[in-house]
């Protein structure tokens, strides 16, 4: 489908929730339409720029001409970039100035994916697994479409095979939603985890990958000295720094890292990223040749679809790390009723 619209001579898009209102039986607005403040409003806050699907019909095509309810005509995408990236957080140089490259890879001059992800993070979709579904053509990949598997199901598969066909480690930067210290596993269970990832890159400064999928999920390869500041007990946690920067940083740069508690050799994610002032502490970490390989549980920690603490019940999470500081994990969790 998103081959379809790039292919596309010219679209047209239809807004029917933006109808203008009549003054003594007048059309409210002449002239330039969307300089009227009211349908500027009603342009912004259209349902187009909500659903997951018309993402792909957006950035795709060459040329959009939008029209509101009485079929006037509104502008083009062109015309109209600045409310469109508004509306929908998405940079010009991906709507209007270089919109061919939104499939490629960042490492082929396209948008990482953390920004791919960021963009469709605020959208819906009728069905739960649309959300992972409509980005297919955004990152170039062919996924089977299972339908009745799961919203989060289809968003990890969606992201394994990203993971496999490209290397950019943005897509491990996203953060989770709330100031709490619930285990996750390695990947977003859902876009809107990247709601505030617009603008991470990767940063690739190594000739050898770092992280790969395996038969115990992900494997990551991170600086051994990172575990030398390794706690005892229920605060067995480590932070790991991640390859990615901002694409445009205001002053200095910052490090982005993830915070994560160490079992056994299986790593649970239970902390969201931060940005921080670089400091020698942090570059040292980086720049460390000697590694360690650690894996991730590639879907989080999840009893059905609610996840499995609150954010007001710190003393389950407690029980859960000193469960897994005295046992094996696999045990500790069928002690704790998770394993499917």
């Amino acid at each position: 489908m998103y081959k379809w619209y790039r292919n596309s001579e010219e679209c047209y898009v239809y807004l029917a929730d933006v109808k203008p209102l009549l003054v003594h039986r007048r059309v409210e607005y002449e002239g330039d339409l969307i300089l009227n403040p009211r349908i500027r409003e009603k342009f912004l806050a259209s349902l187009w720029f909500r659903r997951g699907w018309t993402l792909q019909e957006l950035l795709a095509p060459r040329t959009i001409t939008f029209y509101d309810a009485d079929w006037r005509e509104l502008g083009d995408k062109h015309q109209l970039y600045g409310l469109i990236m508004e509306a929908t957080g998405i940079h010009h140089t991906y709507l209007v100035a270089e919109p061919y490259r939104c499939h490629l890879p960042y490492g082929q001059g396209g948008p990482s994916a953390a920004q791919k992800m960021s963009w469709v993070a605020k959208r819906e979709t009728s069905r739960s697994e649309d959300m992972a579904y409509c980005l297919l053509g955004l990152f170039g990949i062919n996924i089977p479409l299972l339908y009745g598997e799961g919203g989060r199901k289809a968003f990890i598969r969606l992201q394994t095979e990203i993971i496999n066909k490209q290397e950019d480690e943005s897509i491990l930067a996203w953060e989770q939603p709330y100031s709490t210290s619930v285990p996750y596993g390695i990947l977003a269970p859902h876009p809107r985890y990247f709601k505030y990832c617009g603008d991470i890159i990767p940063v690739f400064n190594r000739s050898e990958p770092r992280y790969w999928i395996t038969n115990r999920g992900l494997a990551l390869r991170v600086p051994a000295s990172v575990f030398s500041y390794l706690g005892d007990g229920v605060d067995n946690t480590v932070w790991i720094p991640l390859h990615c920067k901002e694409e445009f940083p205001q002053g200095l740069e910052k490090v982005f890292r993830i915070r994560i508690m160490l079992v056994e050799n299986i790593c649970y994610r239970v902390k969201k990223w931060r940005r921080r002032l670089q400091d020698p502490h942090e570059i040292e970490h980086q720049e460390d040749n000697e590694t360690k390989t650690i894996y991730f549980p590639l879907d989080s920690v999840f009893v059905g679809n609610s996840e499995l603490f609150s954010d007001e019940n710190e003393e389950d999470l407690r029980y859960f790390k000193l469960m897994l500081s005295h046992n094996s994990t696999t045990a500790a969790l069928e002690n704790m009723s998770l394993v499917r």
